[in-house]
Parts: C-alpha cells; structure tokens; sequence
C-alpha cells in the first residue's frame, strides 16, 4: 500500500487517518503495521465498501478536495473491491535511524550479505544487489527508471527491489531519486570483498 508525496505530507502533519484503496486482494491487515517514508502506520481498520457509502465527509478526512479526484484513482483498477482504511502514524521510521549504523558486527553483518545472497537467487532477476547498490552509490540522485534502463532492469520490478535495500537500512529516497546510505557504503564495501573471493568480479 503506497501513498503519493502529497498523502505522505498530510499523514506527517497528522491531518488524515483514513485512506480508500481498490484491491482485489487486502495489502494491509487490520492491527498491522505499515512502513512509509514519514513513519510506521498501524492499521486500525480494514472494511469492504460499496462505493455508495463513502460520504463526501469522508473523502475530505482521506486527504481529497473533491470526489473526481478518489473516483479516478479507483478507476486505475478495473476489477476488485473498495477498502476503507483506518490508520495512525505509531513512530518515526525505524529504517532512518538504521541507515546512519555503520558499527557492524561480524554476525550481522554476515546475517546482511545471506539476505542479499538470497534476493540474488530468487526471483526472476539473479545477482543484482551489487549491481544496484555499486550504480547508485557510484551515480546517486537518479530516478528509478534511469537505474533500471542502464541495468536492463523493466522498471516495475527494480522499484519494489531497491525498496527491499531501503528496508535493510542499506538505500535512502530522495525527492528526486536515490542514494546510498552510511550503512550502504559499509555493505557495499563488504558485498564486493566478498564476490571477488567468489571469483564474481
């Protein structure tokens, strides 16, 4: 469940706390959390609606000026069924403060490089963690889809994966694209030491 920049900036000042979304499969559960680029979120509800029960009241507590503006994104989807979710911002983002560690124990730090082994194996793309954490610490402030042009990557699968290095602390979103984090480059540093003891650089 992502939110666009201007929802993000309402929910950081506390302004909004329900959201609709059209899915044919829940993202959220209720009494889960959340991650965002402005805090961890729980989810306080999660209720199936008939599209004729969201009152105007409650288009303007999910952060819409008019109705056109929730029709048309519920109209990004042809098929599934209108969710409302409830939520509270619960804490600041935890992967800020992680991204600024740099003191990496020998067993976390290996605990790190079989997390990236394992996004390297699985999956349709093989062996692509050192090649997106080397372009972006090499290149930063790029957008998603000039890394994944260069890389050969179809862009709707290398957002979703450079998030999964933001959750390890190990990438950090700009405004306008990406770049590494302290704890990146100290990964990074470990990741190419040890492909090139595998004879893979």
């Amino acid at each position: 469940m992502l939110f666009k920049k201007r929802f993000l900036s309402l929910i950081e000042k506390g302004e909004i706390h329900t959201a609709f979304r059209k899915w044919t499969r829940p993202s959220v559960r209720e009494s889960g959390t959340l991650l965002t680029p402005v805090g961890q979120l729980r989810i306080t509800s999660l209720t199936s609606i008939a599209y004729d029960q969201i009152s105007d009241e409650d288009i303007k507590l999910a952060g819409y000026t008019h109705r056109e503006e929730l029709d048309k994104e519920l109209a990004f989807k042809e098929k599934g069924h209108i969710y409302k979710i409830g939520f509270k911002r619960e804490s600041a983002d935890p992967r800020i403060e992680l991204r600024e560690r740099t003191n990496i124990s020998p067993g976390e730090m290996t605990t790190i490089l079989n997390t990236l082994k394992r996004y390297d194996n699985h999956g349709k793309v093989k062996d692509w963690t050192l090649k997106i954490l080397d372009m972006v610490d090499a290149d930063p402030g790029k957008y998603a889809v000039e890394y994944a042009t260069r890389l050969g990557y179809e862009k709707e699968w290398f957002k979703p994966n450079i998030r999964k290095l933001k959750n390890l602390g190990l990438t950090i979103s700009l405004p306008d694209g990406y770049t590494i984090s302290p704890r990146g480059k100290v990964v990074l540093k470990a990741l190419q030491q040890y492909s090139v003891k595998k004879g893979n650089l």
